[in-house]
């Protein structure tokens, strides 16, 4: 089973009330050598926790490279120049 299948069960198990050892149980007892671990099951439990209730893979952002140097070179100018206007 992929990632999403085993986010669905476990969506499932915490909907229905079970807590994260029940869960465990139950999916090592159906699915003894694809189950996923400990940190997994608390890692989805603490995101149904927070009303994160999606079971699809977070798309993280990208930040542009060239944008981000450019905006650090031009702080780093500014924060140099006032440095030595106090001195």
């Amino acid at each position: 089973m992929n990632k999403k299948e085993f986010r669905l069960l476990l969506k499932y198990c915490f909907l229905k009330g079970k807590n994260i050892i029940e869960a465990k149980i139950w999916l090592e007892t159906e699915f003894p050598d694809t189950a996923p671990g400990n940190s997994t099951i608390k890692d989805c439990y603490a995101k149904f926790r927070r009303c994160e209730m999606s079971t699809e893979d977070v798309k993280t952002s990208v930040t542009n490279t060239a944008a981000t140097a450019a905006i650090t070179d031009a702080a780093v100018t500014t924060v140099a120049a006032a440095l030595l206007l106090n001195y």
